[in-house]
């Protein structure tokens, strides 16, 4: 028998072994979020959207670094902040780091931070309304269960791991990869609606502790 996280990692791997598919099943990671996560309050009003984890291309890192300059036209206090470990960004010697300083150089309000300890970044949760992680393939995304164990509303992209773990509308958004556009919408629709942050926000605490809890787990397993 052969385990895979997602559905879409068994898709992934039986396009070059098709024979896997008969012997496959899909059980996903199991996550028991901190207690400093599950104490976080509900979204409030902090006008601050997060990113957490390598700041790398394929992470989307750079189609979200975008987005500031089209949703601030509409909400000017928005505030964005990115933290992870700083990667190459393939455009000339730049890092990602320093393209995203690139990319907002006219937009006030975009953090920049190194790795920090999981103690301060279940804070950094605390302290943002929306989460995005705009990645363009995941093969699951344990960085968005704690998000949404943090109780925040979560923007994620279609087409990998990350899609099988959020339902779109119930319990965050998922949007297209590679689209700076359709990030900003989905970002602007949970900036101006505080009533739909705390629902995707509840309902997303709710999925992990049920769906994710060891004891879901290994009764699939």
């Amino acid at each position: 028998a052969v385990a895979a996280t997602t559905q879409a990692v068994l898709e992934r791997v039986a396009r070059e072994v098709p024979e896997i598919r008969h012997k496959a099943a899909v059980y996903p990671y199991m996550f028991v979020p901190s207690q400093t996560s599950l104490d976080n309050p509900m979204p409030g009003n902090h006008q601050t959207v997060l990113y957490v984890g390598r700041l790398e291309p394929r992470k989307g890192v750079l189609d979200l670094a975008a987005a500031p300059a089209l949703v601030r036209k509409k909400t000017p206090g928005l505030r964005f902040r990115f933290v992870g470990r700083d990667m190459p960004s393939g455009r000339a010697k730049d890092s990602c780091a320093e393209q995203i300083r690139k990319i907002t150089r006219w937009v006030d309000g975009v953090e920049i931070l190194p790795p920090q300890t999981a103690e301060r970044v279940q804070q950094i949760y605390g302290e943002s309304d929306i989460c995005c992680f705009p990645s363009h393939w995941e093969s699951f995304g344990l960085v968005l269960l704690e998000a949404m164990a943090a109780g925040r509303a979560v923007i994620a992209s279609q087409g990998s791991g990350m899609a099988e773990i959020i339902e779109d509308r119930k319990t965050g958004l998922l949007v297209e990869p590679h689209s700076p556009k359709k990030l900003a919408e989905a970002i602007q629709l949970l900036a101006g609606d505080r009533k739909l942050r705390i629902r995707l926000g509840k309902a997303a605490r709710a999925k992990v502790l049920q769906a994710y809890s060891e004891n879901a787990v290994l009764e699939k397993q």
